[in-house]
């Protein structure tokens, strides 16, 4: 291990690190400084007037403490935006379908070919859904489910369009009629489920976590997106050899690689984070229901 990694507490970097995420970052903050670790909860108070990254308090074994939201304070997107932002890009994936959907019910009644793409790949909508990589592995597992009934859906396009080219050899009415059941009843009702629920599946994945920190006798929460594993880390190196235009060194000490899994975490600078909290008075702020780890 290298010498003077973190001002010299070489001891520090021995003690196992607390391993989360935060957006798409990966962070630790040493087990020295964690009280403990709990999931978020309905009772946070909010305190008027108070800096933006301020989640608002808790009550935690009779101390109220305030609660640092990382996000904000390290200026990534809010919880709220991450989950606006689905739900506007999931309104919009949506719509594309209702259009394809809409363009194949006109030509049904028009008796006109249908020349938008039959091709599952090559619609708006199979453009974004073959090329969409969430980070979620849970949002994957349920967008997944679209695959069948899109393809079924274009299927049923083709079909028309055949149909319409030989409909000396069927059943033109009942043909038709078939498809857009199938369409309408089906596929479509289907895929529009799959992609409102692929909202509620997000926010039930977004459960974050609240670590609670004590360093030089003041105590605070940070909120994380989750706690990956304790391990200890080891390969450090200080904030002088960082990319100083990515990372904030004001809360970020050094990197390190846990030695588990081989992680690269950021490794948090306690004193500076839990310092953006230190001015807040908690004397003025109403006692909350204390909560249980």
């Amino acid at each position: 291990m290298c010498d003077n990694v973190f001002d010299n507490d070489i001891e520090k970097i021995e003690l196992p690190w607390i391993v989360f995420k935060v957006n798409k970052n990966t962070y630790a903050v040493n087990s020295e400084d964690v009280l403990s670790i709990i999931k978020m909860t309905d009772e946070v108070i909010e305190v008027p007037d108070i800096q933006e990254y301020i989640r608002g308090v808790m009550n935690l074994r009779g101390s109220i403490i305030p609660l640092i939201d990382l996000k904000i304070l390290f200026k990534e997107d809010s919880l709220d935006k991450i989950i606006d932002d689905y739900s506007n890009m999931i309104i919009a994936r949506k719509q594309d379908h209702i259009n394809w959907v809409k363009e194949l019910d006109r030509c049904i009644e028009n008796e006109e070919e249908f020349k938008l793409a039959t091709d599952p790949h090559k619609c708006t909508f199979g453009k974004w859904y073959y090329s969409y990589k969430p980070e979620n592995n849970t949002i994957g597992f349920h967008i997944k489910k679209i695959e069948e009934p899109h393809r079924l859906l274009h299927e049923a396009a083709a079909a028309y369009n055949n149909c319409n080219k030989d409909h000396a050899n069927c059943q033109r009415e009942e043909c038709l009629k078939d498809i857009l059941d199938r369409v309408k009843e089906e596929y479509m009702p289907e895929i529009i489920s799959i992609l409102d629920d692929s909202i509620t599946v997000l926010k039930n994945n977004l459960k974050e976590m609240i670590i609670v920190l004590e360093h030089n006798n003041f105590k605070a929460g940070i909120v994380v997106d989750s706690v990956l594993s304790i391990e200890s880390i080891s390969n450090a190196f200080e904030q002088g050899d960082m990319n100083k235009e990515y990372y904030n060194t004001r809360f970020i000490s050094g990197v390190g690689k846990t030695d588990k899994t081989g992680t690269t975490v950021l490794m948090v600078n306690v004193d500076n984070v839990l310092s953006k909290a230190d001015d807040i008075d908690l004397e003025e702020v109403e006692i909350p229901v204390e909560v249980s780890e």
